[in-house]
């Protein structure tokens, strides 16, 4: 935990299904930190050359997902995109990730972006209980997530 009581660093592999925006947690310090205090940050900045000083960020809150359904839809998506389960599955903690907000950082202009840092704030400064449009096209510059993120919302206008 840092010392302001945030969250520490820990890799984890988020998965984009039907049912949302999810973290899967051995039980430690991460399980404990979310459950004490659910906030998060997601960030990458692996990309192939000549974009790898690219970024992009998701912060947000998390909260256990205790539903079944859920967890089928997680299991189901883990296995169309991995053809397996990961070791010690069934030991893992489930998280819904809220969405509140995103930050793209950009070395050279894409179709939908500026060179430079991008921001998107939730309206009103809330956290987002779903994955709006503009997510979408943030998450195209984040590698993992854009393989699903464009089959859950509609297409930025």
């Amino acid at each position: 935990m840092r010392r302001d009581g945030g969250p520490r660093v820990h890799p984890v592999c988020p998965v984009v299904s039907p049912a949302g925006l999810h973290v899967l947690v051995l039980p430690g310090p991460k399980r404990a930190d979310l459950h004490r205090d659910g906030r998060y940050a997601l960030h990458t900045e692996t990309f192939a050359p000549p974009r790898e000083d690219d970024g992009f960020a998701v912060t947000g809150r998390a909260r256990e997902e205790t539903s079944r359904a859920a967890w089928d839809t997680v299991r189901d998506q883990v296995l169309a995109d991995f053809g397996e389960l990961w070791p010690d599955f069934g030991s893992l903690t489930l998280f819904e990730l809220s969405i509140a907000s995103c930050l793209l950082t950009l070395t050279q202009p894409s179709e939908l972006f500026p060179k430079g840092a991008t921001i998107w704030k939730a309206p009103g400064g809330a956290d987002r209980g779903g994955l709006g449009s503009q997510t979408v096209a943030y998450a195209s510059h984040f590698p993992y997530l854009s393989m699903r993120l464009r089959s859950q919302v509609p297409q930025r206008r």
